[in-house]
C-alpha cells in the first residue's frame, strides 16, 4: 500500500498536465490565421476586381428583377412613398426639437434678463402660447408617426412617438417661466 510520502515518480501525474482540448484555439483565431497565412503567401495577390472599388450600387442578395426594379428607382431619383413619409416626419421631428431648443434658449436668457414684472409677464404668456402650440404640434406629429410605422414594411425602423414632458425635460426647460425665480 503506498502512502502520501512515497516515491512521486510512481504517482500519476497526467491530472496536472492540460487536455489538448485547452490547447485549441478559438475557431475565429484560426480562421483568422489561415487567412493572414494566404496573405503572406500571395494567394489574394491576383483576385479579380482588386484595386478597384466595390460597386455599392448592386445589392449581392436581391434577385434580379428586385436589382433592375431599385436601379430604376435610382437613376429616376424615385425613392419609395414609406421612406420619403419616413424621411419627412423625421426631419419634422428634428425641426420641432431645433425650435424647441432656440425658443428654451431665448425665453430663458430674456425671462432672466427682464427689467420688471411687466416684461416678464409679457414672456410668460409668449411661452405659454409657444408650450401650447408645441404640445398641439406633437399631437399632429404623433399622428403622422402612426401612420409612417404603419407604412414602414421594416420593424426596427419604427420611430417612437415624442413625449411633450420628456422633450421639455431633455431640454432642462420649466413649463412655466415664473418658476425660473
Amino acid at each position: 500500500m503506498m502512502g502520501i510520502d512515497d516515491d512521486d515518480d510512481e504517482q500519476d501525474e497526467s491530472w496536472r498536465r492540460p487536455s489538448p482540448f485547452w490547447r485549441r484555439k478559438p475557431k475565429e483565431n484560426e480562421i483568422e490565421e489561415q487567412i493572414e497565412e494566404a496573405m503572406r503567401q500571395g494567394k489574394f495577390d491576383n483576385l479579380r476586381g482588386a484595386g478597384k472599388p466595390l460597386d455599392l450600387k448592386k445589392n449581392p442578395y436581391a434577385a434580379e428583377e428586385e436589382d433592375l426594379a431599385h436601379q430604376l428607382l435610382r437613376d429616376n431619383q424615385y425613392t419609395l412613398p414609406w421612406i420619403s413619409a419616413r424621411t419627412d416626419v423625421l426631419t419634422r421631428i428634428e425641426q420641432l426639437k431645433t425650435d424647441m431648443a432656440r425658443a428654451w434658449a431665448y425665453y430663458y436668457e430674456a425671462y432672466r434678463a427682464a427689467g420688471g414684472p411687466g416684461e416678464r409677464v409679457a414672456l410668460s404668456m409668449a411661452w405659454d402660447r409657444r408650450i401650447e402650440a408645441w404640445e398641439q404640434g406633437i399631437v399632429v406629429l404623433n399622428r403622422e408617426i402612426e401612420l409612417a410605422n404603419l407604412k414602414n414594411p421594416v420593424s426596427h425602423l419604427e420611430i417612437y412617438k415624442l413625449d411633450f414632458k420628456y422633450e421639455l425635460e431633455k431640454l432642462g426647460a420649466v413649463r412655466r417661466l415664473e418658476r425660473l425665480l
